[in-house]
């Protein structure tokens, strides 16, 4: 008869004791089954119950306990199940029932790093981490993070990360969306090079389900790999009645809206069939009686009527007690100046606008004179001024008084052309 000196369950005989061994090596056989049962399962510290079914696919091991613990590596040969499916993969896959959601716990203290490794041929490919980024707090720390692995199996890149806190995800390189829209084209961001092409990013909304999307900014930059061609350009389209998508407006050198025809007319131009500013179309007239803003084309300011002290004969004066002050652009200038004499006569009455104070302009048109009179007035034609930056402009009159008190008053008025 042969007593065994067992390890591990393995080790044992299963034809041993024989039918014809002593009872006295009985004892021996009871001591060697609970030595190769205890060096077997080293770390069973809660009841375990196996069982077997479905024997013709194989065998099902039910875990009694779901907080026994495997201190080293598992790995199953057969089938590993959980609630009856099959888990088909041969090593690595620990599924651990829960009462609430079925799921995969790794755990650790915090500030420490916790991986979950994806491996080829035992050599490690991908990483899930929770990070060691401390808890201090408001739901910091133990953030996400995605590595890729090189096929050593060292560390490549972080190509994904989340902020726990935040929500932010981060990604180290820029992502490519495929499928972004109801039949939306791939958007492809191709990097600081700009070599190629995004083809579309479209955003939908539903036609019988009003959508609308929140934006602070949407920042796009349109780059052509032919210097000069400017044919690059950002479309906003729009489907009317679902009669096809329609361009509606257009960004590229110069902005281009449809049905405008003609196409992008270059940078820094507009190209549209009508403008409107607050609900007033700017290339037509207004019927409401409004005044055309600061800086549009057709704004309109005057200074005056102002009247001057006694004229000195032959001294040219300033007929404004203020110049009218007129902003950066192309205008037209022109007034009203009339003088008056008492007890006397005069000869030679002149009034101009001027960009010189107490000088007469040095545009003959705007000069106008007069001559006998006692009484005499001017409508000043127009004069263009165009400048940029804010510039004065007086209106200014002078007379060769024989006797009398002369004095002149004027008004001024200009319109911006643009």
């Amino acid at each position: 008869m042969g007593v065994e000196s067992p390890t591990y369950i393995n080790d044992l005989n299963v034809s041993w004791p024989l039918g014809s061994d002593l009872e006295r090596f009985g004892d021996d056989h009871l001591r060697n089954i609970k030595t190769a049962l205890k060096n077997s399962f080293p770390s069973m510290t809660a009841p375990v119950s196996f069982g077997y079914s479905n024997p013709v696919s194989g065998h099902v091991v039910p875990f009694a306990d779901s907080n026994i613990t495997f201190s080293g590596t598992c790995n199953f040969s057969g089938t590993l199940q959980q609630g009856g499916v099959a888990l088909t993969a041969k090593y690595g896959q620990l599924a651990v029932a829960n009462t609430w959601v079925p799921g995969q716990k790794i755990d650790g203290a915090a500030a420490t790093t916790r991986v979950q490794y994806f491996s080829t041929a035992g050599v490690n490919r991908w990483a899930l981490i929770t990070n060691s980024a401390a808890e201090s707090g408001s739901n910091a720390g133990s953030d996400f993070v995605l590595q890729a692995l090189t096929d050593a199996g060292s560390f490549l890149s972080n190509p994904l990360s989340a902020n726990r806190a935040s929500g932010v995800v981060a990604f180290s390189a820029p992502p490519t969306f495929n499928s972004v829209g109801a039949g939306g084209a791939s958007w492809v961001d191709t990097s600081a090079t700009h070599t190629g092409a995004i083809s579309s990013l479209n955003f939908y909304a539903n036609n019988t389900t009003p959508a609308s999307f929140n934006f602070a900014q949407i920042v796009a930059r349109v780059d052509d790999n032919v210097a000069g061609t400017e044919d690059g350009r950002i479309n906003f389209n729009t489907v009317i009645a679902g009669s096809g998508m329609t361009t509606r407006v257009a960004v590229g050198a110069g902005l281009f809206t449809g049905p405008a025809t003609g196409g992008d007319k270059g940078a820094g131009t507009v190209n549209a069939t009508e403008l409107y500013r607050n609900g007033v179309a700017v290339n037509m007239g207004v019927t409401n009686a409004s005044a055309a803003a600061s800086g549009e084309i057709g704004e309109f300011l005057s200074q005056g009527p102002n009247t001057t002290g006694n004229l000195v004969s032959g001294v040219t004066t300033n007929v404004l007690t203020t110049p009218l002050s007129l902003p950066a652009g192309d205008w037209d200038v022109w007034g009203r100046c009339s003088f008056s004499n008492t007890g006397g006569t005069s000869s030679n009455y002149i009034c101009s606008v001027s960009l010189t104070s107490a000088a007469q302009g040095g545009d003959a048109s705007v000069i106008s004179s007069a001559s006998g009179f006692n009484v005499a007035g001017f409508a000043l034609t127009p004069l263009r001024v165009n400048v940029n930056a804010s510039t004065p402009v007086y209106i200014v009159a002078s007379s060769a008084i024989q006797s009398g008190t002369v004095t002149a008053t004027g008004t001024i008025y200009a319109r911006r052309r643009r």
